[in-house]
């Protein structure tokens, strides 16, 4: 089975009255209600003295410390 599909037709590039309200509403929906309680909420968390900011490339304190090489499986056994 392929994965090809052919180019679909172009449609129109213009925008119908209707999914400009849509559009249009959905903003301010993201804008006026979810952005600030984003907001908020990082906020708090930043405010929080037990929230701790960890750097992507370091590890995590409770982490425990691997082995470069362990990749978490069990280890092969050399039968000659």
């Amino acid at each position: 089975m392929s994965r090809y599909r052919p180019p679909a037709t172009p449609g129109s590039r213009y925008i119908t009255a209707a999914g400009h309200a849509r559009l249009k509403s959905e903003l301010e929906q993201l804008w006026r209600v979810e952005r600030p309680q984003v907001t908020a909420a990082v906020s708090a968390a930043e405010a929080d003295p037990h929230t701790q900011a960890i750097p992507f490339d370091e590890p995590s304190p409770d982490a425990a410390p691997q082995d470069s090489h362990d990749n978490g499986a069990a280890p092969e056994e050399n039968n000659v």
